[in-house]
């Protein structure tokens, strides 16, 4: 069932200010905190095994990625289910993310990187020199 739409982004980007014109346009409001009901942020191990202790990795996340999509997408049934990500839509170990069988759309959010780069920065309290070199390390998670 092809029903899940991505919204996605490098983090600081603008994820979160897309899903409040969303969420104002749901429901007449925007409440920060009422965003995550209406879409969430993706995450393979609270879905697939929400009562396991599975440490939370990435090659455990990626493991999950095509279980948890699935259960998403049962869930939802016939309705649309947005959901928030920063993943790359790249093979992890072999995993595949978004996997096709289950994604109906995505919304891709591009902004200059030199804003991300100072929203990071500030966001995380770091140098924006660090902030440009963990930018650009392939390997740079954020958490």
């Amino acid at each position: 069932m092809k029903n899940l739409v991505w919204i996605a982004s490098y983090p600081k980007s603008g994820n979160t200010w897309l899903r409040s014109i969303i969420c104002a346009a749901l429901t007449g409001r925007v409440i920060l905190n009422e965003l995550a009901p209406l879409t969430p942020g993706f995450n393979a191990l609270s879905i697939s095994a929400p009562n396991k202790k599975i440490p939370n990795t990435l090659a455990n996340h990626a493991k999950n990625w095509e279980k948890a999509q699935k259960i998403a997408s049962v869930r939802t049934k016939d309705n649309a289910q947005l959901f928030k990500t920063h993943n790359a839509a790249i093979p992890i170990n072999g995993c595949d993310f978004p996997s096709t069988v289950f994604t109906s759309r995505a919304i891709y959010i591009i902004r200059d990187p030199r804003d991300v780069a100072v929203s990071y920065a500030r966001h995380y309290q770091k140098d924006i020199n660090d902030t440009v070199h963990a930018m650009l390390d392939e390997y740079n998670t954020t958490h």
